[in-house]
């Protein structure tokens, strides 16, 4: 289920494009918003047009072979651009971004108050992890505006890290990876692509493979991890963990919706415009990266919520993108509420027929135990990790919508739980809750998440506002509840779904009160940008299914559904599909990953993780 999932002294900069199609040396004045001009050259068929000669106020500049320029100029002053030292030219479509001016050929024209007011700045800082021996990583802050529309509105830091091409600058530009959540953080993401422990599975999984031959920039979005604000409901949540381990789903669920209310009051007294954190202003955040960092084009991966907001940048930005790896595939006609349902129906359909000839009667085998907890919950005692990193146990009431989310966890994890029809079998024979008390604990911590910046948990203020200003506001309690039983006819199930879709959620019960974003939000992105979609064959967050129905609007897509639960980009086979793809994005890529489920048959210390899958690396909320 898609869940859980400024200040130092800022420059004022203005970036402002102009599209060349030809010119004749007309001279162009312009009243600076503030110190920035970027100039971009294209030539009438859309190519890059590079190395055009032009002067601002008398100095002569020259685009680069990409078309583009960044000049730093006096704000609030009228500067004059002059292009062309070369005849035979005349401007046309030149464009701030709102609207389009013809300029004839040969004519001589004066333009005042043409560029956008626009804050947008990059300034470097420490790096808040730990960087590996000799590392060339650089992070810094992208200050960009709270609410882009507005003209007066605060400014807010975007935290960015940086791994730097060790090789040698790359021509396709860089590769930008957006997680998913929303609100979900990017330690994880960072601790695979920096190889501080001189790993060599992480150094050829993922540093030589995704940073070969480009940068790549782990985004922090707005209100999450080391952005600032980071909206995180922690000292709400946090103290709660050891009152609620013990309760049933239900009763935890109130519980939480009350802390993230608490939370709301807080964040609101602070000022902070939580309408602003949105989508579409998180898509903006990403151009005015691109602006702010003088790329060309840039590259996208987004994995989960992060599909959801590549495909609306996709929408909105759709010129600053060279090709986007979708991963886990959260389309924007999709309301998770109302559809999520039917996804984990089908994700529990084909688990059960992946491992239908190995182990024939999980099927019948899992309903079995479901109506025995039904009869009679088992208490358990339960082993994790508490907020200060210590073991801790607690006794938690094993009943049937427990066990169905121990289940839907496993079916999300990446690489795909290979013990599940083993473990669902032993739990039959036994009557050996343990492990479902364990996954129990795991899951509590993370809907009461007790730590911020820097950690694995997720900033729930992002998640609740992204959600509240878009899928939240677009349905009703009654319409999730429709959806439910209209997909699930076992009411343990349904039970669980409804605690998870409804009762524990602010933003669909309308009690996270912001400004919703308008309803395009929810049409589907027709585009020509090269994509690759990934989806897990077993997920239950984000079915195969909503990828391929998005894929039909894309003309230079390709579609790839592979043998795992959800957020495919951490698996070294998917990342060496997603590296051939950014490459050569119009070739399809070559499948990589397995094609045969391979189920274990004798029992493993469940103990021992896969350094390819470590389970705090959630791109959205997780019920594990």
């Amino acid at each position: 289920m898609l869940k859980r999932l400024f200040s130092t002294q800022v420059m004022l900069v203005a970036m402002v494009s102009f599209y060349i199609l030809s010119f004749n040396s007309p001279a162009i004045a312009a009243k600076q918003a503030s110190g920035r001009v970027t100039v971009v050259t294209k030539s009438t068929d859309g190519k890059k047009l590079g190395n055009v000669p032009f002067t601002l106020d008398g100095e002569p500049f020259e685009t680069n072979k990409s078309g583009r320029t960044t000049n730093v100029v006096s704000a609030n002053e009228l500067h004059t651009i002059v292009f062309g030292t070369v005849g035979g030219y005349a401007i046309s479509n030149l464009v701030d971004g709102k609207t389009t001016f013809t300029v004839k050929t040969g004519k001589r024209v004066q333009i005042t108050g043409l560029y956008k007011k626009n804050h947008v700045d990059f300034q470097e800082c420490p790096c808040k992890h730990e960087l590996a021996p000799n590392s060339k990583t650089i992070c810094g802050y992208l200050i960009v505006q709270e609410n882009h529309s507005k003209a007066d509105s605060r400014l807010i830091k975007i935290y960015l890290t940086i791994f730097k091409n060790p090789n040698k600058d790359s021509e396709s530009g860089p590769l930008l990876f957006l997680t998913g959540g929303p609100g979900a953080s990017t330690a994880p993401a960072v601790a695979l692509f920096e190889n501080k422990d001189n790993d060599p599975y992480i150094q050829a999984s993922y540093v030589d493979t995704f940073r070969d031959n480009r940068d790549l920039i782990v985004v922090d979005q707005r209100g999450t991890n080391y952005s600032v604000p980071a909206l995180y409901c922690s000292e709400e949540t946090g103290k709660l963990r050891d009152a609620v381990y013990g309760l049933p789903f239900s009763e935890q669920a109130t519980v939480r919706v009350a802390a993230i209310q608490a939370c709301y009051e807080r964040l609101s007294a602070s000022g902070y415009d939580l309408s602003a954190y949105n989508t579409f202003e998180n898509a903006a955040d990403i151009k005015d990266l691109r602006d702010a960092l003088d790329y060309d084009t840039v590259n996208l991966i987004g994995v989960s919520y992060g599909t959801r907001l590549s495909m609306t940048i996709m929408k909105q930005y759709p010129e600053i993108l060279r090709s986007v790896v979708l991963d886990s595939v959260l389309p924007p006609e999709i309301n998770p509420f109302n559809d999520q349902p039917e996804g984990v129906m089908f994700a529990l359909r084909s688990f059960f027929e992946a491992c239908r000839d190995a182990f024939p009667d999980t099927e019948k085998t899992y309903y079995d135990i479901i109506t025995r907890l039904e009869d009679q919950p088992v208490d358990t005692i339960g082993h994790g990790i508490d907020s200060t990193g210590k073991p801790m146990e607690a006794l938690i009431p094993v009943d049937a919508e427990i066990f169905v989310s121990y289940v839907m966890g496993q079916l999300r994890s990446t690489p795909y739980d290979a013990s599940l029809p083993l473990s669902i079998a032993n739990i039959y024979e036994t009557q050996d809750y343990s492990k479902v008390a364990d996954a129990w604990i795991g899951n509590v911590n993370y809907f009461f998440p007790a730590s911020g910046a820097g950690s694995d948990d997720p900033s729930l203020g992002m998640f609740e506002s992204m959600t509240a200003t878009s899928d939240g506001y677009y349905t009703t309690p009654e319409k999730v509840l429709s959806m439910i039983y209209l997909a699930m006819d076992n009411l343990a199930i349904a039970g669980w779904a409804k605690n998870s879709f409804l009762s524990s959620e602010p933003a669909v019960q309308g009690l996270w009160v912001v400004t919703p974003v308008s309803p395009e939000i929810q049409y589907p992105v027709i585009s020509n940008i090269p994509t690759m979609l990934l989806s897990g064959g077993i997920d239950s967050g984000t079915p195969p299914v909503w990828a391929q129905d998005s894929a039909r609007y894309m003309s230079n897509s390709f579609t790839f559904t592979i043998l795992a639960g959800h957020a495919t980009t951490i698996l070294p086979c998917a990342a060496q599909m997603m590296d051939n793809f950014v490459n050569d994005p119009l070739t399809k890529p070559i499948y990589e990953c397995p094609t045969t489920y391979t189920w274990n048959t004798v029992t493993t210390d469940s103990s021992k993780k896969s350094k390819a899958a470590p389970r705090s690396y959630r791109f959205m909320h997780s019920n594990d």
